[in-house]
């Protein structure tokens, strides 16, 4: 949080209570609240624990990267099924290729 945060904290302080100080008083307040933040999230430890979003941003890239890696299959043409036909009848079976993905992933051709 921002030193402007914590003077909009303090100056909405004020007028709550109905005092009321100097713009010097406001900032001097503000800075002192914003200094033992920073020290109550360094005592605490907030300031090292990890940012979730990190990973999955990180997950979502190496998804992405893998999804636009990946060619269709030319056994099943991207469909995941195939079909064998006798002569008297057919059947319809998951891609033994890719898995009934449809596309194949790490250069598999």
């Amino acid at each position: 949080m921002s030193k402007e945060y914590w003077r909009i904290c303090v100056e909405e302080a004020l007028t709550e209570n109905g005092l009321s100080a100097t713009d010097g008083q406001v900032e001097a307040m503000a800075a002192s609240m914003y200094s033992a933040r920073q020290m109550e999230s360094e005592s605490c430890g907030y300031d090292r624990i990890p940012d979730p979003r990190v990973q999955e941003i990180s997950d979502l890239k190496k998804a992405l990267a893998r999804e636009q890696g990946a060619t269709f299959c030319g056994e099943c043409k991207g469909r995941g099924l195939v079909t064998s036909s006798g002569p008297a009848h057919s059947s319809t079976s998951r891609c033994w290729k890719c898995s009934g993905l449809g596309k194949l992933y790490g250069g598999a051709q």
